[in-house]
């Protein structure tokens, strides 16, 4: 971007030192005086255009770097966002994985719990008992 510019301002600066040159060659034929004050009027007016010229450059130069910046501020924007979000993503990724080991180790106890109730037959002749006393 910085090429851009140093490019952009050699062009406008040598467009502006064109003008001014083409302005002094060009006036001559308008101020003709007795008194030769037709340079004083064209050097008056090329300073007059060269620094409007370089005034403009200015307010083209200021937007130019405030887009500029714009753009990097958004870039770094995004990028703290992304971060944010890869943060996140990976903090859930984590919660997840604990919480589907969390089931996982609820399931094996409790199939553990089957089993040992299962193995005891005094437990099963209980549940027998109990299912033939509601009936």
């Amino acid at each position: 971007s910085d090429r851009w510019t140093h490019t952009f301002t050699l062009f406008s600066m040598v467009a502006a030192l064109f003008c001014a040159i083409f302005i002094l060659l060009s006036g001559g034929s308008r101020f003709r005086d007795d008194n030769s004050l037709h340079l004083i009027y064209l050097l008056y007016e090329s300073i007059c255009f060269f620094s409007f010229y370089l005034i403009l450059l200015a307010i083209a130069y200021y937007g130019y770097r405030t887009y500029t910046l714009q753009i990097e501020a958004n870039q770094l924007r995004q990028k703290i966002y992304s971060k944010w979000l890869q943060e996140r993503a990976i903090a859930l990724h984590k919660l997840n994985r604990e919480v589907h080991e969390d089931e996982e180790l609820m399931k094996a106890a409790k199939d553990k719990k089957k089993k040992e109730e299962n193995a005891n037959p005094f437990h099963q002749k209980t549940i027998e008992e109990d299912e033939k006393f509601e009936n």
